[in-house]
């Protein structure tokens, strides 16, 4: 049986990226109740563009596959951008979701990474117990290492057998719908390898796309961490299991064109 710790409100500070989905997590735990003393907002996007990340997949894949998955995204939005813009206003209220944000006591917006002096200099000066990291940009070990507790964080998949790029529609093109879920865990130097807090399966439901499920993954982990976080405070340890394997190439990338036209000819039920 767990060691019930003495009740203490932590101080937790939120990393997010800069999309609405990312701001949701910070917005569930400020309105939760989660001591939350900053929240560091990083944009490394150009010109609206993820000019950083389309570099690194051009280095890692080559053009022809970085090329493959510029199109497959393409025609995904072609296919199911209005009816994935009206499953977001259902599951985000996005001006609630702005002022529970910009009425946080210190909200840092950046252009930069989180590690970079004068965002780390800040992030130290709030002194938190846990960060909490819901961002596609890597947290460095540096910042990692800062608060007393951990860093802990969520991934729309259930790792870690499904780690990386939109992991809902890796669990449906392997014929897994059942493995459609999310993972809370605590970072480490991996790709969502840390050990587990808690996992869930996310129900499919009719209308649904893979990135409308990857969106119900994230509001779910953001409960979840707010609930922990919440437990915490009142004595009560955060889980860590580690993982007894890693699979080989379980982290998955975006899905190119013939992969996204072979996933619509397999089924027909998620968009």
């Amino acid at each position: 049986m767990a060691t019930m710790l003495k009740p203490k409100s932590h101080r937790v500070l939120v990393l997010c990226g800069p999309r609405m989905q990312t701001w949701h997590t910070a917005a569930t735990l400020i309105e939760g109740g989660v001591n939350v003393v900053g929240v560091c907002i990083a944009d490394q996007h150009m010109g609206g563009l993820p000019i950083a990340y389309l570099k690194r997949i051009m280095g890692k894949e080559g053009i022809v596959q970085a090329g493959g998955l510029i199109l497959g995204r393409l025609l995904y939005n072609v296919l199911n951008k209005r009816k994935d813009q009206a499953s977001f206003n259902k599951l985000f209220n996005t001006q609630n979701i702005h002022q529970i944000i910009e009425a946080a006591p210190h909200t840092l917006h950046t252009k930069g990474q989180y590690h970079d002096s004068a965002t780390k200099k800040w992030i130290e000066s709030l002194a938190p117990d846990l960060i909490v990291a819901h961002t596609p940009y890597w947290v460095d070990k540096s910042i990692r290492d800062i608060p007393k507790v951990g860093i802990i964080g969520g991934h729309p998949g259930l790792t870690p057998n499904y780690r990386g790029s939109h992991s809902a529609f890796w669990a449906i093109y392997n014929g897994m719908p059942e493995d459609v879920g999310c993972s809370v865990f605590w970072l480490d130097s991996g790709v969502d390898t840390g050990p587990l807090i808690r996992q869930e399966r996310i129900p499919i439901a009719p209308g649904d796309s893979y990135v409308s499920l990857g969106w119900k993954g994230m509001i779910r982990q953001a409960e979840i961490l707010r609930d922990v976080i919440l437990d915490f405070d009142k004595g009560i340890p955060i889980p860590k299991t580690p993982h007894n394997l890693i699979p080989e190439g379980s982290v998955y990338p975006p899905p190119t064109l013939i992969q996204y036209l072979k996933y619509r000819l397999k089924q027909n039920s998620v968009r």
